[in-house]
This record gives C-alpha cells, sequence and structure tokens, in this order.
C-alpha cells in the first residue's frame, strides 16, 4: 500500500573514535552508490547536502541498470531543509528530477519540489510523503542532526556502517538510539574499511 511507512536504510561511515567520516575512500562510495542504486529514495539532511554540494546521482553504469529493471535513472532525491537553505547546493539541481525539499517554511526553492509540513518536522511526515510517491526503500544518507531524528522516532530499520581504522579525534560524533536491539547481519572487507551490516531485532 502507498500509505505504508517505507523501509529505512540508514547509511554512515565512522571513525574508530566515533566520529563520522566524510571521506571514507574510493571504494566505501563505490559501495554507497551501489547501495543507493537500489533505494526508491535517497534522503539527505540540507546541511549535508550543502556541505559536501551533493547531486545525489548515481554513475551512468547504474543509472542503466536501473533503466533496464524499468526503473527511474536515479532514485526520487529528498531533502530535509528546516530553512529552505538548499539552494547553495547547486549540483542538486543540475539535470535529472527536481529534488524534493521537506520543509515547514513557507516559501519556495526554484527548481525543487517544496512539500510543506507541520511543524515540528517529524520524519515519520517526510516518509509519508514519501510513500505516496511509491518510495518502499528510503537510503538515508546524512547528516547527523538527520539521523538522530531517525532513530529518536524509531524509523531505522537497516543500519549500514563503513568503519574506518583511523582515529580523528574530533569532529561529528556519531548519532545513536537510546536504545535499539540490531543483530548484525553480514560483515565485509571494503578496501582498507570494514562494513557491518545490522538490521533492527523486532
Amino acid at each position: 500500500m502507498a500509505s505504508r511507512r517505507p523501509r529505512v536504510r540508514l547509511v554512515l561511515a565512522v571513525s574508530l573514535d566515533g566520529y563520522l567520516a566524510d571521506d571514507a575512500g574510493r571504494e566505501d562510495k563505490r559501495g554507497l552508490f551501489e547501495l543507493r542504486a537500489e533505494a526508491d529514495a535517497v534522503l539527505v539532511g540540507a546541511r549535508t547536502v550543502v556541505a559536501h554540494d551533493l547531486a545525489l546521482s548515481l554513475p551512468r553504469a547504474l543509472q542503466e541498470r536501473r533503466r533496464r529493471k524499468g526503473r527511474p535513472p536515479v532514485p526520487m532525491r529528498a531533502v530535509v531543509s528546516g530553512r529552505l537553505g538548499v539552494r547553495a547546493a547547486k549540483r542538486l539541481f543540475r539535470g535529472g528530477d527536481p529534488p524534493w525539499v521537506f520543509t515547514t517554511r513557507r516559501g519556495d526553492v526554484p527548481g525543487a519540489r517544496v512539500v510543506r509540513l507541520r511543524a515540528p518536522l517529524r520524519m515519520s511526515g517526510v516518509l509519508r510523503e514519501l510513500a505516496k510517491q511509491g518510495a518502499r526503500l528510503v537510503q538515508a544518507e546524512g547528516g547527523a542532526r538527520l539521523a538522530q531524528a531517525l532513530f529518536d522516532e524509531g524509523l531505522v530499520d537497516e543500519l549500514i556502517l563503513t568503519l574506518c581504522p583511523e582515529v580523528l579525534g574530533k569532529g561529528i560524533r556519531m548519532p545513536f538510539p537510546r536504545t535499539m536491539p540490531l543483530r548484525v547481519m553480514r560483515t565485509e572487507t571494503i578496501g582498507r574499511n570494514a562494513r557491518i551490516w545490522l538490521e533492527r531485532d523486532r
């Protein structure tokens, strides 16, 4: 049913001392694209999109793979923006279908589909709107505030962690749920990193 909440997969990279890792290497980036290609929508916070000028797209080979399966070449691109501060993310608006921007503010973002939700903005409301557009699997890719909001509302079904063998000593701490039973589904080595696949144990 279109009204059901989509399954949420949260993908994060973290250092040994618990800080979010912005650059986990080429192998991890390729893996992120492979995961993104499976999703119906990719969900990111506005600060992360702007800070890294993200396009939230896919390499051509993965776009063609999706086309062969009768799917759009790129998942729906969704940004949560409390202040509509996503305009500076220029790559987000280059080509492809217009991104979806979820906010509680009045106003427009040229080149985007703006959905205004009731304040305070809740991730469950964002997911309901994505479900209306046919999303069954949503891949959330950060940042920390968006991930924490998903944890706080109990909306994370899968957690995929890339563990980078480095000590950063500073940065943004990895968000954690207050309590959440998890089970390890599998682990793999990607370059110098380890990837851990976890699933909520209901």
